[in-house]
């Protein structure tokens, strides 16, 4: 499923299934049960716990297993630095 969300403003949940989301910013993220991927666009991303932060912004997220680039570089969701080049490729260390 790419997308389906439900759920009041601030806080957005993704509906059952292996969903994808692309995109950051601020605010609660909930990927629901199956195998939920997060892809983001160029950027560096510190990962810490449930919270996501590039350029001062922060976004909270909760069952995603997958965090990767928009076009391609998926890893399994971990503390540490997702870096996304110019083509949307990531990078990850723990």
């Amino acid at each position: 499923m790419n997308g389906g969300f439900i759920g009041p403003i601030g806080k957005t949940y993704l509906r059952d299934g292996n969903d994808r989301f692309l995109g950051f910013g601020t605010g609660e993220f909930y990927g629901g049960s199956g195998v939920d991927k997060i892809l983001f666009g160029q950027g560096t991303y510190t990962i810490s716990g449930s919270s996501i932060v590039s350029g001062g912004v922060s976004m909270t997220v909760y069952e995603f297993e997958k965090i990767g680039g928009s076009n391609g570089g998926v890893f399994n969701f971990a503390d540490g630095t997702l870096t996304v080049n110019a083509n949307g490729v990531a990078t990850f260390a723990a």
